[in-house]
């Protein structure tokens, strides 16, 4: 299993979860703040004849789409990297990259050349909270596609040689984590915002631990996935009949119940800490986070709006204004909102010359407190709303980014009718609101955590940590 696939999933399950139902694509060229814009009419359903349907312990999800006759899959099972055993971190991530290494009659070359032969394409990941894999074929293939998936869901073989080879790579990841500046930067805000929930832990686990992981360990992780729920996205050219041969396949001696085990909730975000690291680079690199509201907050939409005036519209954006156009301290600053499990954050993240850091932070800083003292005008927040709604429909043109699409509604506890409420709610937002819910969330006296990677980690008023103390 690729262990690219892996290293980005985290972004189908947090990240990507929350902008791919609301703000797809954050950073992308926007209008500038005072252009003159013209209003955008909604799109059409961007997820067409979709069907819902369920039986004990199985949710499925159709959109049945003729454009290609190839279908993507997605299989979702609330099993990630949370509930791997004290001392086992890591081991569900090692299941993942074992998915397409051999099953039942077949090892693993044997495996990926039947795969090939019938123009399957498999990835599978874990994110903290879910075990999920994403599957792509031609529609001529699917009663043989579906045979194999279910081979590789009820019979994986976990040869040992196969376990080495995983295990080696996934090591090396965590390895070259210790050295980058934005796996360190990650692991820094996530430990301060988390402590020891599970949401802290890095995205790989920890090298010890994946190295003490046993086959019997991941037969006992296995054990436990089949009897998991699972969520089930199909997106592509099967009717009715077809579809119900497919899941049937697909699913054949599964064992799910009809309840998830539950994520136990992460801390409260509290008080304001700034920590910084020694790395030896040309630059420093920079994170800021804030408590957000969850996706199921009213206050939402009007957050989502403000982010991207502030730093989530590129060059629109009043951060790149002022840390790029104006004072040259950053080639690019981003900011967005991140949903997990219980948890919600806004963070920002740029670089600066190792020399000028307080300045852009105090830089950052003074742009936050200015757009929540003195809010938005009315045609940032049109020309905002002008590309929140018309940007959404651009990424949804292939099967597998329906699937995705779905797949977050769901994990996100979102109807399947939202991308078609989402206009309105975008709509509905007035100057106000939009800046009442600014205020609201960007007050000077509320929490934030900064998190610095500098080769001049001595700062006014930061704590300097030892690397040693993040854990790999």
């Amino acid at each position: 299993m690729k262990i690219l696939f892996q290293r980005i999933a985290r972004s189908s399950c947090l990240a990507a979860a929350a902008f791919l139902c609301f703000n797809i694509m954050p950073g992308s060229v926007n209008a500038a703040p005072n252009a003159v814009v013209k209003p955008v009419a909604e799109p059409g359903p961007l997820i067409r004849n979709l069907t819902v349907s369920s039986r004990p312990g199985v949710k499925i999800w159709q959109s049945q789409q003729s454009v290609t006759p190839s279908i993507t899959v997605i299989m979702s099972f609330p099993r990630g990297g949370a509930f791997d055993p004290e001392g086992k971190k890591g081991l569900s991530r090692l299941a993942a990259a074992l998915f397409d290494e051999g099953a039942g009659r077949y090892d693993s070359s044997a495996f990926k050349a039947l795969a090939a032969d019938h123009n399957l394409t498999v990835q599978a990941s874990a994110s903290a909270e879910r075990f999920f894999v994403k599957a792509s074929f031609l529609r001529y293939d699917y009663q043989e596609v579906a045979e194999l998936l279910n081979e590789a869901l009820t019979q994986p073989r976990y040869d040992p040689k196969a376990i080495r080879r995983m295990k080696d790579q996934i090591v090396n990841v965590i390895r070259s984590s210790r050295s980058d500046p934005g796996s360190l930067l990650k692991k820094m805000s996530d430990r301060a915002v988390f402590g020891k929930h599970p949401f802290a832990d890095p995205e790989f686990g920890y090298e010890k631990e994946v190295s003490a992981v046993t086959r019997a360990d991941l037969r006992a992780f296995h054990r436990k996935l089949l009897q998991a729920p699972v969520f089930i996205a199909i997106a592509g050219d099967f009717n009715a009949a077809e579809t119900e041969k497919f899941v049937a396949s697909l699913t054949k001696n599964l064992a799910p119940k009809a309840e998830a085990e539950a994520v136990a909730p992460p801390p409260a975000f509290q008080g304001v800490r700034n920590n910084s690291l020694y790395l030896q680079s040309s630059q420093a690199s920079i994170g800021i986070r804030k408590p957000a509201p969850l996706r199921s907050d009213p206050d939402y939409t009007a957050l989502v709006a403000f982010n991207h005036i502030l730093g989530g519209g590129g060059f629109g954006s009043r951060l790149t204004e002022n840390l790029r156009e104006q004072k040259g301290l950053t080639y690019s600053v981003n900011s967005d909102l991140y949903t997990q499990g219980g948890a919600s954050y806004w963070e920002v993240r740029f670089a600066a010359p190792t020399d000028k850091t307080e300045t852009a932070l105090k830089a950052v800083n003074a742009e936050i407190a200015k757009i929540a003292a003195q809010g938005v005008t009315e045609k940032e927040l049109a020309n905002a709303k002008r590309y929140l709604k018309g940007v959404y429909a651009l990424e949804f043109d292939r099967n597998d980014k329906i699937a995705d699409l779905m797949h977050a509604l769901y994990t996100l506890g979102l109807s399947e009718k939202y991308p078609q409420q989402r206009g309105a709610l975008i709509d509905a937002l007035t100057v106000d609101q939009v800046n009442a819910t600014g205020r609201r969330y960007f007050a000077p006296n509320l929490p934030q955590v900064t998190s610095v990677i500098s080769a001049k980690p001595e700062i006014s008023d930061f704590a300097v940590q030892k690397k040693r103390d993040l854990r790999f």
